[in-house]
């Protein structure tokens, strides 16, 4: 299991809200996705900045751990809220897949997770490792 599972990306809203007499064929002009994509890397970018608290360009072990240590908590704060929202006949099997959930993310090592966005193996991530990483995250941009 990845530190992903459970991070939120804001991809914007279910349905088209553009003008659909502007329609162009196939569907998203390229003008759209190419805003999307400088949207969706600025966010990464301030993500990146947000737990680089040294300003050093790079995520050092020590960095990299806050900011697992962050999205861990996060995910047990919507893990507990899910299993809040539970109706009260589901809630004895709910409560043991929450619990088998929060086993499985607790044992994800800070190392195995670093050594995995560590590409170039240089003991720190950088802005582009982090980038590669956390693009491909389904839910990452909420941290």
């Amino acid at each position: 299991m990845g530190v992903c599972a459970g991070v939120c990306m804001d991809t914007g809203p279910a349905w088209p809200t553009r003008d659909l007499t502007d329609a162009r064929p196939g569907g998203e002009g390229e003008e759209e996705k190419q805003q999307r994509e400088r949207e969706k890397q600025e966010k990464i970018e301030e993500l990146f900045v947000k737990y680089d608290a040294n300003s050093s360009g790079y995520l050092d072990p020590g960095e990299f751990e806050s900011m697992l240590a962050h999205v861990q908590a996060a995910l047990m704060e919507g893990l507990d809220k899910q299993l809040a929202a539970t109706r009260p006949e589901d809630k004895e099997e709910m409560e043991a897949k929450v619990l088998e959930y929060k086993r499985e993310i607790l044992s994800t090592t800070m190392k195995q997770l670093f050594n995995q966005w560590d590409l170039s193996n240089d003991g720190k991530i950088s802005k582009q490792e982090f980038i590669q990483a956390v693009s491909v995250l389904p839910m990452a941009l909420e941290l």
